[in-house]
């Protein structure tokens, strides 16, 4: 394979090229379609559109779930195939393997940007979002006239996430007939992403333009393909691509070095290992976006954007740092990561060694990271950081791996740094003034790397039994992803493990109750909550969650192991211990304490007799459960555990009283003031709901309170 030119030359400015009128006739309806779409009122359309979808999927459920992961076992044992093989294909650039593939000066200088995710107008449109699109000109401005090579390694543009405006709905209906009309005919498929992708270079124009002046006509830009822009890999579309910015070609992964060696570094997006959004099983990735779509045009809420907080954590150095090692045939873990990131790079280091092969430079996880966590005592593994890997580079929105031995940047006679593909410079932690030197090796190393892979198996490590260092993996993003604060707040929480009465898997520190919650509220401003649990980690457990007029928030419990327990999750003013008796069959609910009585009766039942998994109950359930009861299924509790609602049915409440202190309160009313014990608030019409809560308890001095 020849070596492709990365140097600077003079050429004529130019701008990107204007969009071509459409060739055949197909194209041409496509395009109109397109237009009128984006005439029509977007926010009527989209929850309209929204809704028929969830209401297909909520019916098809039952068929959904058994063909999502049914074959998904054996798409992750072919991944796993391909995290071992790509080391050593790396060398003779096996298409089976690393796919379409070029070779780049490894003496050039290159910005790798990654996850732009650039999309058409609307609410999809994360970039205008978070206002990104004038920083990253800002970027190509800045090292295109350094004369810097240009990068960007996959989900460039988005053609997966639809909806947000009329036009969305459009693309999500042209191209859900494409996917029916593929086995026959697949001309409508890629009509809709050509024309899908002229939209959003229009949308985005100045930036295509910089790219057009500064990169693609000195001929310095590669283009690689990722999961959310894969209708790029079909040559019907990718000359669309081409013909706005003229010479451009899609690759799946570019290598730096001389065809037939070992290069010295390997970029690619990172979707290639990943079981949900590899070639072959993207269409996983690609029904789960879709649905996530759905949901946020749903409940106006996009879950895939970063918070404010997040965001200063992240631009402050203080963002959580987490290498993924996710084990299982259907490689998922709780937090939905799919990609298995250390069987990769320990392939790497199986291969070439702990400090020889490339560097390693990947997107896709959109989680920033400078290495794997001690899950025990929750602090960085120092003994990680080691000298070879203290050169830092930054990407944009994407992931990296270091893998080479490199000196600091401060440090003289350094490997050229400046020569490393990045796009700025940062210094690792242990460089930071005051930070403690880096081990490299030896005993303590060892085990402090044995018990980290202990802790992540749910099992105690021997002190002396070593294991093998885990690949170092670096992972940048300005300002979006699901980010993972570090557990460092002052106040902790008890610790519930040493609860009397309390038992806790030794795992994962995870609690079930299941039962009835009834709650209603009354004259006068006095709010119950009623928990009668038949499962709990503290065997039968009954309390009431009290709120008073004046806001006082008081529980009620007949023991002190549930007090504690019930404490661990939830804040209250005032912990009452007890004589208390709770009745509870889900269709009449009675309460008995020193200070009050309460009569509930349930009407019909609504049944919902489907089971779950935590996902489906994050993702699916709790938009639509905010939006129709106006309760939230998954979340975080005052003092940091995290909980998922499963609903097994209810009952309104369809009559009821309640005495406080003598004083008859009449019949339950709506909910007009919150409770304001968790994250959650009852359902605003009183109910008696029968439910499985599954609680990640925080760990005795790591949890922290939500700011």
């Amino acid at each position: 394979m020849s070596l492709l030119p990365s140097g600077l030359t003079q050429v004529t400015p130019r701008r990107v090229a204007e969009r071509p009128e459409p060739t055949g006739w197909l194209d041409r309806t496509v395009d109109g379609i397109m237009r009128r779409s984006s005439s029509l009122p977007g926010p009527p359309a989209t929850r309209a559109w929204a809704s028929l979808k969830l209401f297909v999927v909520i019916f098809a459920s039952p068929l959904l779930g058994p063909g999502l992961f049914a074959t998904l076992p054996l798409e992750t044992a072919r991944c796993r195939r391909r995290a071992r093989r790509m080391p050593q294909a790396l060398r003779t650039d096996d298409p089976d393997v690393v796919g379409a593939s070029a070779r780049l000066d490894p003496a050039g200088r290159y910005l790798v940007t990654s996850d732009l995710h650039r999309c058409i107008p609307g609410g999809r449109d994360w970039p205008r979002q978070q206002a990104t699109d004038d920083l990253y000109r800002v970027a190509l401005d800045h090292y295109g006239a350094e004369g810097w090579g240009l990068i960007e390694a996959g989900d460039v543009e988005d053609f997966w996430m639809v909806g947000g405006s009329a036009l969305g709905v459009a693309i999500d209906a042209l191209r859900m007939l494409g996917a029916a009309l593929w086995p026959i005919d697949r001309r409508l498929s890629h009509a809709t992403a050509r024309n899908q992708l002229q939209r959003i270079i229009d949308n985005y124009g100045a930036t295509y333009s910089a790219i057009a002046e500064k990169f693609v006509g000195p001929r310095r830009y590669w283009r690689l393909s990722g999961n959310h822009d894969d209708p790029l890999i079909r040559p019907e579309v990718a000359s669309a691509l081409a013909r706005r910015l003229p010479g451009a070609v899609v690759h799946d992964l570019v290598s730096l070095g001389n065809p037939g060696q070992i290069p010295e570094a390997v970029i690619t997006h990172g979707h290639l290992t990943d079981p949900w959004n590899s070639p072959n099983g993207a269409w996983r990735g690609r029904f789960v976006t879709w649905l996530a779509s759905a949901l946020a045009d749903l409940s106006g809420d996009e879950p895939g954007l970063t918070g404010a907080a997040a965001r200063t954590a992240l631009l402050a150095g203080r963002a959580g740092n987490r290498l993924r090692s996710i084990r299982g045939p259907f490689s998922v873990d709780r937090d939905q990561f799919t990609l298995n990131e250390t069987e990769l790079h320990e392939s790497f280091a199986g291969h070439f060694g702990e400090d020889a092969g490339p560097w390693l430079v990947l997107g896709h996880t959109h989680v920033p990271g400078d290495g794997p966590w001690d899950p025990g005592d929750q602090q960085p593994l120092r003994a990680l950081r080691q000298q070879r890997l203290r050169c830092r580079r930054a990407g944009h929105n994407g992931s990296r791996v270091g893998r080479r031995r490199s000196r600091a940047p401060s440090d003289p006679g350094g490997d050229r740094p400046d020569e490393r593909p990045r796009s700025g410079r940062r210094r690792a932690r242990a460089d930071r003034p005051g930070a403690p030197p880096c081990p490299s090796g030896g005993r303590a190393h060892r085990d402090r790397v044995a018990r980290w892979r202990a802790g992540r198996q749910g099992c105690a490590a021997s002190a002396g039994h070593g294991a093998a260092p885990q690949r170092r993996l670096r992972r940048v993003a300005l300002s979006r992803g699901p980010l993972r604060r570090r557990p460092n707040a002052p106040d902790a929480v008890p610790d519930a493990s040493a609860m009397p009465g309390v038992k806790r898997r030794a795992s994962d520190r995870r609690a079930v109750v299941a039962g009835t919650i009834s709650s209603a509220t009354f004259a006068g401003g006095h709010r119950f909550v009623i928990g009668c649990w038949a499962t709990s980690p503290v065997g039968d457990l009954v309390d009431v969650m009290w709120t008073d007029p004046d806001d006082r928030r008081t529980l009620v419990v007949g023991d002190q192991a549930g007090a504690e327990f019930i404490g661990s999750i939830y804040e209250f003013d005032e912990v009452s211990v007890e004589p208390l008796q709770v009745v509870s069959d889900g269709r009449r609910t009675t309460v008995s304490a020193a200070r009050f009585r309460l009569d509930l009766i349930g009407g019909r039942l609504w049944p919902v007799p489907l089971w779950r998994p935590l996902a489906v109950t994050r993702w699916v359930e709790a938009p639509l459960a905010r939006a129709l009861m106006g309760v939230e299924t998954y979340g975080t509790s005052p003092t940091g555990a995290r909980e998922w609602y499963q609903t097994r049915g209810w009952r309104w409440v369809s009559a009821g009283n309640a005495h406080v202190d003598g004083v008859d309160l009449g019949e339950p009313r709506r909910f007009e003031r919150p409770v304001g014990v968790g994250f959650s608030e009852p359902p605003r019409q009183p109910s008696i709901v029968s439910v499985r809560v599954t609680i990640d308890l925080p760990s005795a001095g790591t949890a922290q309170r939500p700011e």
